[in-house]
C-alpha cells in the first residue's frame, strides 16, 4: 500500500528515483513514422521565435548569461567598427513583462526587448571568433535520437564541432555531448543544450553549406541570449544596454527583429490627443 511504500522510502529501503540527464528528442520533435531517408528530409529553414509565455527565468540564470558576454566582451583585442546609438546613455525607467526595458532619451520613450538585445550581442562575439574555444561539461549530456533525427545530426555534426561541441555516438540511437563553446558560458541547465539541437532539428536539411555555419551561429545566440519572462535589476538593464551599444548593429536582432522601439515626444502626444505645447 502507499503508507507501506512511505514508510520504506522514510526508512531508506526503497531507493529514491532520480531523474537523468539523458533527453529524449522524439518526444517534442519528428515522430518515427516521418520518412527517414536523406531524400525525404526537409530543407525548410523556419524563424526562431521566442516565446512569450509565463516562463519566468531564474535569477541565477539571467546573471550567468549577462556575465558571459560581457566577459567575451572584455576579452575580444580586435574591437570592430561600432553604430553609435546612445542606447547606453538612455535613462532606465524600469522593466515591462520580464521583457521590454522601458527607458528615456531626449527623443521620448525608448522600448527595447532584453531577448533581442543580448541576441545580438551574443551573435556578434559567437560569429567573430575565427578560432572557437571550449569548455568541457561537468556532466555530459546524452541525448536520445529518432532515425531522422540522428540523420540531421550527422549532417551538422562537423559544423557543431567548428564551433566548439564535442559530440560522439553512444549505442546506436544516442549521443553523448561533452563540450561546449566557451562563449555559452557555464551550462548549468542542459535545456540550453536540447533547446539549440531541437531548432536545428526543426530547421531540417540546409542546401547551402556556405551559410550553415552562420545559421548555427544565430541559433547559438538565440539558445544563450537571456529569455523573455527574466526579471532583471536595474545593474542588469543597464549591463545589456552598455554592451549593445558596443555591437555593429544595435538595431536588429540577427533574425531582423528590432532590438528597440522609440516612441518620440510627437507620437506621444498624438496617442494622448494632445495639440497644445
Amino acid at each position: 500500500t502507499a503508507a507501506v511504500e512511505q514508510t520504506l522510502k522514510q526508512e531508506k529501503l526503497v531507493p529514491e528515483v532520480k531523474p537523468s540527464r539523458t533527453m529524449t528528442m522524439q518526444s517534442s520533435l519528428a515522430s518515427p513514422e516521418k520518412p527517414t531517408s536523406k531524400e525525404h528530409i526537409s530543407s525548410e529553414s523556419p524563424v526562431i521565435r521566442e516565446s512569450t509565455s509565463n516562463y519566468t527565468a531564474p535569477p541565477r540564470d539571467t546573471q550567468r548569461r549577462l556575465k558571459s558576454s560581457e566577459r567575451a566582451l572584455a576579452e575580444e583585442k580586435a574591437q570592430p567598427e561600432r553604430v553609435e546609438s546612445g542606447v547606453s546613455d538612455a535613462r532606465i525607467l524600469g522593466q515591462v513583462n520580464d521583457l521590454y526595458i522601458v527607458a528615456e532619451t531626449d527623443e521620448g520613450l525608448l522600448l527595447i526587448d532584453q531577448h533581442a538585445a543580448h541576441e545580438r550581442i551574443m551573435y556578434e562575439q559567437i560569429s567573430r571568433r575565427v578560432k572557437h574555444d571550449w569548455q568541457e561539461l561537468i556532466s555530459p549530456v546524452t541525448v536520445d535520437l529518432t532515425t531522422r533525427e540522428k540523420v540531421l545530426l550527422e549532417e551538422y555534426i562537423p559544423y557543431l564541432e567548428n564551433l566548439g561541441f564535442s559530440l560522439s555516438e553512444f549505442g546506436t540511437q544516442t549521443y553523448v555531448i561533452t563540450t561546449v563553446p566557451t562563449v555559452m558560458g557555464k551550462i548549468e541547465d542542459p535545456s540550453v543544450v536540447y533547446d539549440l539541437l531541437a531548432d536545428l532539428f526543426a530547421r531540417g536539411r540546409v542546401k547551402e553549406k556556405k551559410g550553415m555555419e552562420d545559421m548555427l551561429c544565430k541559433t547559438m545566440a538565440c539558445r544563450s541570449a537571456i529569455k523573455a519572462g527574466a526579471p532583471c535589476n536595474m545593474e542588469q538593464m543597464q549591463n545589456l544596454l552598455d554592451q549593445l551599444e558596443k555591437t555593429e548593429n544595435p538595431y536588429t536582432c540577427p533574425h531582423g527583429r528590432p532590438t528597440m522601439i522609440t516612441l518620440g515626444k510627437a507620437e506621444l502626444d498624438k496617442l494622448f490627443k494632445r495639440t497644445g505645447v
